[in-house]
């Protein structure tokens, strides 16, 4: 009486809660449970699995739980393994409410459907990995769908043929279970194609040893279709794998259904893993939605051709001979495929370098055409001054100096004539006697100037001795003039340059330098012929030139320039100034010499060494 009691209690509290929190009878969400049943235990055949759950769980808004079994279908035909198959299977889930059982290859399809109303009752059926030719004639009854594959016996063979297209005989190795037996007469129908042409050496159902035995005996021009399907269950000291990667070694070794990549095969003809999870998901997610399988169409995939590159080069089969959208797996990578964004960008940098490199000639090429250009124009215009001043210099000497001759000697006629009583007219006369004989002394002194007469009668050093002398007599400034090793037959445009630097750098030691005494250095080395002038006065900073010390050096510039020289100053605060003159010793002036003046021109030397201008 008390447990009756007790347990009408505790019923009750459980009503109160469930009616009183109908919260917590909703907290825990509805959940799917799929089971997958895989014909073969050989895990690694399998590829469609991870895809196939990730589309379901994609399309499916509530929790979807999976159960996995892969079944051993090679003892299928053993008594009574099917029933003790079948008893494992509904104890393991009779408690699970299964929604959908997905099936993987025939074998376990056949046994899902005639095991279902004892193992799963109700329970649709989806099908994946199942050739369209195996369900010909086939009843498969209501609640069932799934995706068949297009491929048979035809393509793996065809490619086989076609990659050994030398081939005498054909050696078919499978087992004895029903899927492979299903498999060799496929295999069989095919080949009487081709019978004429080819032998088929049948080497089924033979113990591993036995097998490579008869293998390593076959003739050339053989090549092996491998159909014997791995059993977990099963590990002889020689396993499927070892057996398959042994004949591999030896003859060139194709599979139908089973992938014998990674195990020395070439090939075959087969699905894309992926691509056929992803769609049985769809279709799996469907169901479980609550679409009924008849009402859903069986879908299709295609197979295509796919070879292991790795045993194409050992077998020095071209890829050339592949059939049109042939799936080469394991390629190595060509340069261009692993370096393909490198190799681009490195052409464009190098296109892009050279379109750059174009455009600096083509711009220097301009620059050296415009600066010849000037060059000539500023020779021109040197040459034009030079007759200018050697014109002047002819007036001022022949007409103007003649003159104040002429004048002179009329004024000491006039002084002469004078009477003594007339002292202030005679002391008049001699002052203007003496001021016109001045002026004519600077008129000539201006002329030798303007056009030194000296420097085509006598030469360059006596022309320097002589300006030197000028300035020293004259301006009040010792001016020491040496020279050494110095050519006697330098052209008359480079004498001339010499000389105008020599007077241009003489007369600004006397307006700006204040200097007591300078230096006039003329010498020459096997190459260039120098003229250095240097003074002790103040000197100046190479940023603070004045304006007219600037004319005067740029004067110099392009005299140098045009003869192919350079100038080089050196100037300290004051510690007084040098000037550098250099010529090149050659017929014509050195081209890269002249390009260099043209860059650098002239320069200012700090004392630290550094260079300005």
């Amino acid at each position: 009486m008390v447990r009756w009691v007790t347990g009408w209690f505790l019923a009750a509290c459980v009503v109160i809660i469930a009616v009183g929190c109908p919260s917590l009878a909703a907290a825990s969400p509805p959940v799917k449970n799929v089971l997958v049943l895989y014909s073969f235990t050989q895990r690694d055949l399998f590829d469609d699995l991870e895809p196939l759950k990730a589309s379901v769980r994609s399309h499916v808004p509530v929790p979807v739980n999976f159960y996995v079994e892969y079944l051993e279908s090679k003892r299928f035909a053993a008594p009574g393994f099917q029933e003790s198959l079948r008893e494992n299977l509904r104890l393991a889930y009779k408690e699970k409410a299964l929604d959908l059982v997905v099936v993987g290859a025939y074998p376990a399809l056949r046994f899902a459907i005639d095991n279902r109303d004892r193992i799963f009752p109700g329970v649709p059926i989806v099908f994946i990995s199942i050739t369209s030719v195996r369900l010909q004639g086939q009843v498969l009854g209501p609640g069932v769908t799934g995706i068949t594959e297009t491929a048979d016996v035809h393509d793996p063979v065809d490619l086989a043929l076609r990659l050994h297209p030398d081939t005498k005989n054909v050696v078919m190795i499978t087992g004895a279970s029903e899927f492979e037996r299903y498999w060799l007469e496929a295999f069989r129908d095919e080949f009487h194609l081709h019978e004429p042409n080819l032998k088929l050496f049948d080497l089924s159902d033979l113990p591993s040893d036995e097998l490579l035995n008869r293998v390593a005996t076959l003739p050339p021009h053989t090549i092996v279709f491998f159909q014997l399907m791995p059993q977990d269950s099963a590990q002889p000291v020689i396993g499927t794998v070892q057996l398959l990667t042994a004949i591999a070694k030896q003859v060139p070794t194709y599979c139908v259904i089973y992938r014998c990549f990674d195990h020395g095969g070439i090939g075959g003809s087969y699905f894309d893993g992926i691509e056929e999870g992803a769609k049985g998901g769809e279709i799996a997610a469907r169901v479980l939605s609550g679409e009924k399988p008849e009402s859903i169409p069986v879908a299709h995939v295609a197979e295509r051709p796919t070879v292991d590159w790795r045993q194409l080069r050992r077998w020095n089969i071209p890829e050339s001979v592949l059939p049109p959208g042939t799936i080469v797996l394991y390629r190595q990578p060509t340069v261009w495929e692993r370096y393909e964004r490198y190799i681009v960008a490195g052409v464009v940098l190098i296109v892009v370098q050279a379109l750059l490199i174009i455009a600096l000639l083509w711009q220097r090429a301009r620059k050296k055409s415009a600066t010849a250009a000037l060059r000539t124009v500023a020779g021109r215009l040197i040459r034009a001054h030079e007759e200018e001043r050697a014109r002047i210099a002819r007036e001022l000497h022949d007409d103007f100096s003649q003159r104040l001759a002429v004048q002179c000697i009329e004024l000491v006629q006039l002084r002469e004539n004078l009477p003594e009583s007339e002292v202030e007219e005679r002391a008049r006369a001699l002052k203007v006697l003496k001021e016109t004989k001045e002026m004519s002394a600077d008129i000539r002194s201006l002329s030798h100037q303007l056009h030194s007469s000296r420097l085509e009668l006598v030469g360059l050093m006596s022309a320097f001795s002589g300006l030197c002398e000028e300035v020293t007599k004259k301006y009040k400034i010792d001016v020491h003039f040496t020279h050494h090793e110095f050519p006697l037959n330098l052209q008359k445009d480079v004498e001339l340059c010499l000389f105008r630097v020599a007077q241009e750098a003489l007369g600004n030691v006397v307006k700006h330098s204040q200097a007591r005494s300078a230096q006039v250095e003329l010498g020459a080395t096997a190459k260039v012929v120098s003229l250095r002038i240097s003074d002790t006065g103040k000197g100046f900073e190479p940023d603070v030139k004045s304006a007219g010390a600037g004319i005067g050096l740029i004067g110099m510039r392009e005299r140098l320039r045009l003869v192919g020289g350079k100038l080089s100053i050196r100037s300290e605060l004051m510690r007084g100034t040098e000037i550098l003159a250099e010529v090149p010793l050659s017929t014509s002036a050195n081209k890269e010499q002249v390009e260099d003046t043209q860059k650098g021109g002239w320069s200012f030397e700090s004392p630290t060494g550094t260079a300005g201008g």
